[in-house]
């Protein structure tokens, strides 16, 4: 049996994924150097794994891309829900008190002016009996 030269390029180096997840063949083989004593070649079909691995870490990052993308419009949505309830509540209260507030101010003002007169009535009265005093002696 002839072996055939495999005489195809070299597959291009994997790109390291996003935010430092993933990891490129040559780090693959450096660490399986390093950690266990064995040496692969670029060829050795147990880096089948590291491309399998950093596909599924690919599409795992984009679905938590998805997922954080609809919950920021949940999240969105349900704040500014939050928001308008509660600048609908302070502005009741705004009505609630300023309606209040005048009409404590009107009571207080009906008491002076009810309080004024009746002060009127007994200076006037004051003055009657002093003119009356100030007469009979």
């Amino acid at each position: 049996m002839t072996e055939e030269l495999d005489t195809s390029p070299a597959p291009p180096a994997m790109p390291v994924l996003p935010d430092g997840m993933g990891m490129d063949l040559d780090e693959v083989a450096r660490l399986l150097a390093e950690k266990h004593k064995a040496l692969i070649t670029p060829d050795d079909p147990v880096l089948m794994l590291v491309t399998i691995h950093n596909a599924f870490l690919a599409q795992e990052n984009a679905l938590m891309d998805r997922h954080k993308s609809a919950l920021a419009q949940v999240m969105a949505g349900k704040t500014d829900g939050f928001v308008q309830a509660v600048q609908k509540v302070a502005d009741q209260m705004g009505q609630t008190l300023a309606s209040s507030t005048v009409e404590s101010m009107r009571t207080a003002l009906d008491r002076h002016r009810r309080d004024m007169l009746w002060l009127s009535a007994i200076v006037v009265i004051s003055a009657l009996v002093n003119v009356g005093v100030f007469l009979l002696r």
